[in-house]
Parts: C-alpha cells; structure tokens; sequence
C-alpha cells in the first residue's frame, strides 16, 4: 500500500512539474511576442513620432531647456534625441523632465536632467558583465525650471 500512494504522489509531481513547464513556455512565447511587437513599433516611427510621444508641452519644454543652456543649439529628434552645440559634432542626448502646474501660476515647473551620448547606460552595461571595474564619471546636469503654457523656459 505504501508503494500504491508513493506512485500516486509520483505522478502527481510529475503532472504539476509538467504543468509548470508548459506555463514557463507560455510566459516566455508571450514575452517574446511583446519584445518583438515593441520593436516592430519602434522601428515603424515615421519622422516627427517620437516627438508626439512625448506630448507638445514636454517636447517643447525639452527643446526649450537644450537652447536655454547651450545657446545656438540646434535640436533633432529623429532617428534619435541629438543636440548640435555650435562648433562641434551633433551628440545623443538623453533628457529626462518632470513637470507639474504650479500652484500660484498654473504654469509648468519642474526638474530636468540632461545626459549626453548614453554613456551611464552604456558603463552599467559594460559594469554587469563584468567588462568594466573603474570608477563611473558622468556629469548629468540637473535643471529646476518654470516655463509658460507654450514650454518656453522662464527661468
């Protein structure tokens, strides 16, 4: 009897174990159909999309605050974020903003950050598989800003 219900236990992991397979498979078919519709959109962005996707109000703030700090600049959006500061070569920029209404004006304020060529995210990379041990340097300007309804920096 007692080999009767270790037979019966057996096959009980064994189902759930097989089970369980079945569902890990499935999660990983659904998150690579994901990846690969994610990069189908990217890779469907007309000229202008990516600016839309941030909003007029934020990706004119973003414009703003680029030829507020780096007068002449010139901003491009497509394929990729790019600042041509006069006298050199066009670079990536990342720009990160957080914007709210303030509460005397209603006009937006926030806090931006300003990153230049990926450099963070590559040395993270770099740094998690090991192919990197110095020390980090990034210099990531951070702006507190208050701009009118048209995202035109103020100060």
């Amino acid at each position: 009897m007692t080999g009767m219900r270790l037979s019966a236990q057996m096959r009980a992991v064994r189902c759930l174990s097989a089970h369980a397979r079945r569902c890990a498979c499935a999660l990983i078919v659904a998150i690579v159909v994901l990846l690969i519709s994610y990069e189908i959109g990217i890779a469907q962005m007309k000229p202008g999309d990516r600016r839309k996707a941030y909003g007029e109000m934020r990706a004119s703030v973003m414009e703003s605050l680029l030829q507020t700090l780096y007068p002449g600049a010139v901003v491009q959006w497509d394929p990729a974020l790019t600042v041509q500061i006069p006298g050199e070569k066009p670079r990536m920029v990342d720009v990160g903003v957080s914007m709210r209404g303030s509460a005397a004006t209603g006009e937006p304020e926030g806090i931006a950050s300003i990153e230049f060529e990926g450099l963070k995210q590559t040395f993270i990379f770099q740094a998690q598989s090991f192919q990197r041990s110095d020390r980090p340097n990034f210099l990531t300007e951070l702006i507190v800003f208050r701009a009118d309804m048209s995202g035109h920096i103020q100060r």
